[in-house]
This record gives structure tokens, C-alpha cells and sequence, in this order.
């Protein structure tokens, strides 16, 4: 295990300096200090530009043997497969931008967030809970949980990685804490399903991310090698959750990231 351990270690080094690298060609070429840290849909008129420096880029890395070739991809899913527009939705509910981040960090950030991701009482439960605990905040909170669809937004150029990933060779695999009912509402029309090989969500063995029985769970379940992983996802507590457990990890917090990573993987096995 500890041989596993230093392993992953010496990918999260040696990724952190792509990443790095990476920044300073994105931003030298395009001459934009935004781009990164950025999703591509609000730069409309630039997409296929970024995308492109973002190929030359990947196409190089590919070729510097940095970071071992893995056989499977485990990807969380929101954040990475899909995105989130809560902010977006409390808007239109009529909420300012001050009393959307007031009502999010009020939610988000209160414990009784993870026990929709643990399951171990219904999701009606925990709404309950909310709705007693937070009084003033009861009639959005019943908007706000009552139409989970528009909490996301697709993400269709990455599942179009995916298929691509899985088209390589790759094998693919689900890692995410999420309630059975927020999941369903929000992955039932996704284009990623056909190319994935198996997952673990949260609901289903009521463990979460970043502890390390959720991890094991879907090592267990389909046979995985923890050292031949690369697991991707939006938190960092997450990822190093990864690691704890041997398994290589990579923090991708926008959309950009994960298709900039998601081509390098292509590229390695191009030139594998």
C-alpha cells in the first residue's frame, strides 16, 4: 500500500507540473489571464480557438511521459460530467446575488447537506429538516429542492470525450456522492451512460467522498487496482481522498479543465 501511496504522490507532482505549464501557454497564447479558470461557454466567440491551442498543448504533453498511462478513468459527476447552475436558478426564483450566496453557503455548507449523499433517511426527511432549521429560508428551500432539473447543466462536449476515452480503450467508471433522487433528476438524459463500465454512488453504499470506505467500495466491487487508476474530480478533498488510498488523482474545478485533461489522456494513448 505504501508503495501504491508514493506512487499516486509522484503523479499529483508530476501533473501539478503540466498544470502548470499548461496555465502560462494558454494565457502566453491567447493572451488572456481568464481562460483556465473559465468555462468555455462564456467565450462563445473564442471556443474553437482555446480548444485548438489546448490540442497543440495536450499533443506535447502526450509525448513527455509524465504521468503513467492508466487502464481506467473514474470520474465523479457533478462538477465534471455535469454542471451546476444553482446560482443561476435562484436568480430566476428573484433572489439578488447577495441572498443567493447567503442561501447557498446556508445550505451547502450545513451538515445536514451530506445526508442527502448518505441516503440514510429519505431525501422528504432531510428536506424536513431544512425547512424546520432554517424558517426564513422555507419557501425557497421547497422551490429550490422541489425542481432538482434546474439545479444542472449538461455537459455534451464531455461526454463526447467520454465516448471518445472509451472508444481508446479506457475503461470507465462512476465516483460520486449524490442522493438517489438528486442523481436520477439529474443523469437520466445524459449522453455518458453507454460508455460507462460501473460506479459507486454514495446513495447506494451510504459512505461519501472523501472517506476512503467509498473508494474501496468501488475498488472492491469491480476488481480495481487502485495504482491503475486516474481519478478526476472538482474537490479538493476529494482528490485527496484518492490519494489516501493509493489511487492517482486530478483536481478539474471548470469545464475547461477536464476537457484539457480529458484530450491528454487521448493523446497518451495515441502514443501509446
Amino acid at each position: 500500500m505504501e508503495k501504491r501511496k508514493n506512487t499516486a504522490r509522484e503523479a499529483e507532482l508530476k501533473w501539478r507540473d503540466v498544470e502548470k505549464w499548461t496555465r502560462e501557454e494558454i494565457k502566453k497564447t491567447l493572451k488572456s489571464q481568464e481562460i483556465w479558470d473559465t468555462n468555455l461557454d462564456d467565450f462563445p466567440g473564442i471556443q474553437e480557438e482555446i480548444m485548438e491551442v489546448a490540442k497543440e498543448i495536450v499533443g506535447r504533453i502526450g509525448k513527455m511521459n509524465l504521468i503513467k498511462t492508466p487502464k481506467n478513468i473514474v470520474l465523479d459527476v457533478g462538477g465534471i460530467l455535469i454542471g451546476f447552475r444553482w446560482s443561476e436558478m435562484l436568480k430566476e426564483y428573484g433572489l439578488s446575488e447577495e441572498q443567493s450566496r447567503y442561501f447557498a453557503s446556508t445550505v451547502f455548507e450545513d451538515p445536514l447537506w451530506r445526508e442527502f449523499d448518505l441516503e440514510n433517511e429519505p431525501f422528504d426527511a432531510v428536506v424536513q429538516q431544512y425547512l424546520e432549521k432554517y424558517p426564513d429560508l422555507a419557501e425557497i428551500s421547497r422551490f429550490f429542492f422541489g425542481h432538482p432539473e434546474r439545479m444542472m447543466t449538461p455537459r455534451p462536449k464531455v461526454w463526447d470525450r467520454v465516448r471518445s476515452l472509451k472508444k481508446a480503450g479506457y475503461r470507465i467508471y462512476l465516483l460520486s456522492n449524490y442522493s438517489s433522487h438528486l442523481f436520477r433528476a439529474h443523469t437520466k438524459d445524459a449522453g455518458f451512460w453507454p460508455y460507462i463500465d460501473g460506479k459507486v454512488i454514495s446513495w447506494e453504499v451510504h459512505r461519501i467522498k472523501p472517506y476512503k470506505e467509498i473508494y474501496e467500495a468501488l475498488f472492491d466491487r469491480y476488481g480495481l487496482r487502485p495504482d491503475e487508476c486516474l481519478f478526476i474530480d472538482d474537490m479538493p478533498a476529494n482528490v485527496q481522498g484518492g490519494f489516501s488510498v493509493g489511487m492517482p488523482s486530478i483536481l478539474a474545478e471548470t469545464e475547461t479543465q477536464v476537457l484539457l485533461l480529458m484530450d491528454h489522456l487521448l493523446a497518451r494513448k495515441a502514443d501509446a
